[in-house]
């Protein structure tokens, strides 16, 4: 019983953190005004092709190591 109790006050003691520790930053938005430039613009038509690439031509290099194994034959 008095593991459990040590081992409860402990979590607690670890799990508290001051709150400048608990923000983050963001990184990954992005502002309305990156698309108003023609690098943002382009990065976005860029963008929108990124699932062509699987739907039509399935980049699936694993599949490169497997042939002719019994993980591909099976």
């Amino acid at each position: 019983m008095k593991k459990i109790i040590l081992i409860m006050c402990c979590l607690a003691l670890v799990s508290q953190s001051c709150e400048k520790v608990l923000e983050e930053k963001v990184v990954s938005n992005i502002t309305p005004e990156y698309y108003k430039s023609a690098a943002g613009f382009e990065d976005a038509v860029k963008a929108s092709y990124e699932p062509l690439r699987t739907f039509y031509g399935s980049q699936r290099g694993f599949t490169l190591t497997v042939f002719g194994t019994d993980t591909y034959t099976k």
